[in-house]
């Protein structure tokens, strides 16, 4: 049946009869009692000089006129008219909505029940917690996930035990989602292993995947060794991803550095050999994931023999752009083998400390020219005031045609004349790749330059 509201259930929602108790996000908005009591009365006033007016003043009887609306759109023979009013009502934030919205959860539409849920959490008043609870029984299964959403906006920690409920029983997989996320989103430790055992067992990737991210916003220890297994034994590349992300916002540096070494000692098996470079990327942007809190221990493992190890620690401490990773990378940068050499400039270019300068200028002249180019790459990334002129010097005169490609290409950044020239010299080089590098980046200057003067209009 659907709900009726007549003209004298109206005037006393407006009028604040159905008065919401505690603090309400609508109430955070000036909707409460005396607003509406003196709606008639009450002129918008401008704002004072130096206060916000980007927003225009509406007027309180459109207010009124607005509210009184939705409330009679609510009550609609049409099915899609209620639940766009139901929708709005949410977004408008006013309190005196909570009752006719909880009415209509008992609305026939499964679609006009899931607007209410949802609009009753966005309203964040205490109140509409018995209907949410009451909602998260429902046979339609986006009713009970808008409701188990709701009630993580909510807030209450009187949810925490249904939600849990609905973790471990609900058959609906974006229940279970909503459930673990709002579970997160309370913040109660007590709902720990409920989480550990949806990430461990639940079939669902969302499910698992939501539920690892909760426990990173839970912070709880106990979560760490679970998150490890999953980093290091899952079969799903992407939840073992997910599973290191939550991992490095966990304050446990044992398990982080078990983990960590664990990773790095995993042998890396390529059906190819092609697939090693592969599977070695991929095993740095896994360890890259935990973040800062696996460079002590990848620091300290730049130091061991196996180079394929060490390829791996210096992808990664790059990749985590961690500034206690310099000296690491420095010393890197002086090794004999060429990877070790490109991996060092890669990384000190991506972590963007200027202390590194002095050590990639060394590193243009290296014999490798694969090294050279990331280190001119490094040289813009750290905004050496050289940048220009080591550019312009590799474009002109380095004998790999790579590396005069991609000096042409990063001079293309730099809109100045002695760059023009250079370029402009470059278009009649003798490799056709540095010639059409050349000329996109005169180009790209041309296109700023026009960009500026238009501006200047």
């Amino acid at each position: 049946m659907i709900p009726h509201y007549g003209k004298k259930t109206l005037i006393l929602a407006i009028m604040g009869i159905f008065s919401a108790q505690g603090t309400c996000l609508a109430e955070a908005r000036g909707w409460d009692d005396k607003t509406f009591l003196n709606q008639k009365k009450t002129k918008p006033v401008a704002p004072k000089n130096g206060e916000n007016d980007s927003k225009p003043l509406k007027n309180n009887e459109n207010i009124l006129t607005d509210i009184t609306e939705l409330l009679n759109q609510l009550a609609s023979e049409d099915a899609s008219t209620r639940q766009a009013a139901a929708e709005k009502l949410g977004q408008a934030g006013n309190p005196h909505a909570i009752e006719p919205l909880e009415k209509s959860l008992k609305d026939p539409s499964p679609n006009v029940r899931y607007a209410s849920a949802s609009a009753l959490g966005q309203l964040k008043c205490p109140q509409a917690l018995p209907a949410l609870l009451e909602a998260l029984k429902e046979s339609d299964e986006t009713v009970r996930q808008a409701a188990a959403e709701a009630l993580g906006i909510l807030g209450d920690p009187k949810a925490v035990s249904p939600l849990q409920a609905a973790v471990k029983r609900d058959d609906g997989e974006l229940v279970r989602a909503s459930a673990v996320k709002s579970l997160g989103m309370l913040g109660q430790k007590r709902a720990v292993i409920t989480l550990q055992t949806a990430l461990a067992k639940d079939k669902s990737e969302l499910v698992r995947t939501e539920s690892a991210k909760a426990l990173a916003q839970l912070g709880d220890r106990r979560a760490a060794k679970t998150l490890a297994i999953i980093v290091l034994k899952d079969e799903d590349q992407n939840m073992r991803f997910t599973a290191a992300e939550a991992l490095g916002k966990l304050d446990d540096k044992q398990v982080i550095k078990k983990t960590v070494i664990a990773l790095l000692e995993k042998p890396i098996e390529p059906k190819k050999d092609e697939d090693r470079w592969h599977l070695m990327n991929s095993r740095a942007d896994l360890i890259a994931k935990i973040g800062p809190k696996a460079v002590p221990t990848l620091i300290s493992a730049t130091k061991l023999s196996n180079r394929f190890i060490k390829k791996i620690v210096l992808m990664s401490l790059g990749r985590i752009k961690d500034k206690r990773s310099v000296v690491a990378l420095v010393t890197a940068s002086k090794s004999e083998d060429q990877s070790d050499r490109w991996h060092a400039a890669n990384g000190l270019g991506l972590i963007g400390d200027k202390r590194a300068l002095p050590h990639i200028i060394p590193m243009l002249n290296d014999k490798d020219p694969d090294v050279r180019i990331r280190a001119l790459y490094a040289t813009v990334s750290l905004e050496s005031p050289q940048a220009v002129t080591i550019l312009i010097k590799a474009v002109s005169a380095d004998e790999n045609e790579n590396v005069r490609a991609n000096a042409a290409r990063l001079l293309g950044g730099f809109p100045e004349e002695n760059v023009e020239k250079a370029l402009t010299k470059s278009l009649k080089d003798k490799n056709p790749r540095v010639q059409e590098t050349a000329k996109y980046s005169l180009a790209r200057i041309e296109h700023e330059k026009k960009k500026r003067e238009q501006a200047k209009e």
